[in-house]
């Protein structure tokens, strides 16, 4: 059962705004590991580069975010975790290995889920209260993740985007936080991350590349369509968007002719509009109220007004 959740009429009135979040991934390990690259003392130079760029960002504007953390980059750059939680930014969790949760079975996910939760424990000091899946792959195929996830503590989930690029995602979702009932009993907030309802399209402004290539004013009005009277927009971005320097792969001599092409049309893909976006960021959140996704969760009320809806077994939300 799902209950969508609106703001009372008095919560912050008719100010409109944006969950800013990153997802803590180191771009240069997951996909130089799939084109033969040679791990090196380069590839940590960029992430770290990448994560003090976001850094900047964050202290200039004076805006706290949510950082979803993986793992296996934690792992390799502890230092970076230590920097977030003294800074006091929200930690979440974004799995321990970067790998679809449709993928997996549900031991595995949950093996992977509480690796998580101990990395980050280990290394920031505290418990992650939200989960967001890789490539938002809780879909049709793993709605039993849910479970694993309200079971193991967490709040909120955050892996929800009525994307094109998600594979057999769950669609005519609601575009604000609702609430999961799942068959045991347990809840969870589901925090999808924002759309665009125009007439009989859905456009997803909620991050990532749609960022990089729609324009600042078609963002900006997208975002205030969509945070008209109801909870602040969802936003995720990488730390690999957010680096001053071209992202480069460079594969090892032994890869074969196909990584070689890999590399060659990621290199291309991945660059294309990169360097606009976080003064896009600064420019278009500069209208907005900027919160982490734990302050929406602790502000939501009890709505006048409950929707409700089923999740049927095949993940549709009807």
């Amino acid at each position: 059962m799902v209950e969508a959740m609106r703001r009372s009429d008095h919560d912050n009135g008719d100010a409109r705004g944006v969950m800013l979040s990153f997802d803590v991934e180191d771009w240069n390990r997951i996909m130089g590991a799939r084109v033969g690259q040679i791990d090196g003392p380069a590839q940590s130079a960029a992430f770290e580069r990448q994560m003090q760029a976001i850094f900047e960002l964050l202290d200039q504007t004076g805006w706290k975010a949510t950082f979803f953390l993986l793992g296996t980059t934690l792992e390799r750059h502890p230092e970076i975790a230590r920097e977030i939680a003294r800074r006091n930014d929200e930690i979440a969790s974004h799995g321990y290995r970067h790998e679809p949760v449709y993928r997996m079975s549900p031991d595995a996910f949950r093996r992977d889920l509480e690796k998580s939760i101990e990395i980050i424990d280990k290394f920031c000091g505290k418990r992650p209260l939200g989960y967001r899946a890789p490539y938002f792959s809780i879909n049709r195929d793993c709605v039993w993740a849910y479970e694993l996830i309200a079971e193991l503590g967490f709040v909120y989930d955050s892996s929800q985007y009525d994307s094109p690029w998600v594979h057999r995602r769950l669609k005519d979702i609601p575009t604000e936080p609702y609430r999961l009932r799942l068959p045991s009993g347990r809840d969870l907030i589901e925090m999808p991350l924002s759309v665009w309802k125009m007439r009989r399209m859905t456009i997803p402004i909620g991050g990532g590349s749609y960022w990089r290539v729609l324009p600042k004013s078609f963002l900006a009005l997208g975002l205030r369509e969509s945070s008209r009277n109801t909870s602040p927009s969802a936003l995720y971005f990488h730390p690999y968007e957010c680096d001053p320097d071209a992202l480069h792969l460079d594969p090892d001599a032994s890869a074969t002719g196909f990584q070689h092409f890999l590399a060659a049309y990621w290199n291309i893909r991945f660059n294309v509009a990169r360097r606009w976006l976080l003064p896009r960021i600064r420019q278009v959140l500069s209208h907005f109220e900027v919160t982490t996704y734990i302050q929406t969760v602790q502000r939501i009320r009890p709505p006048h007004e409950i929707v409700q809806r089923r999740l049927s077994c095949e993940g549709w939300v009807d």
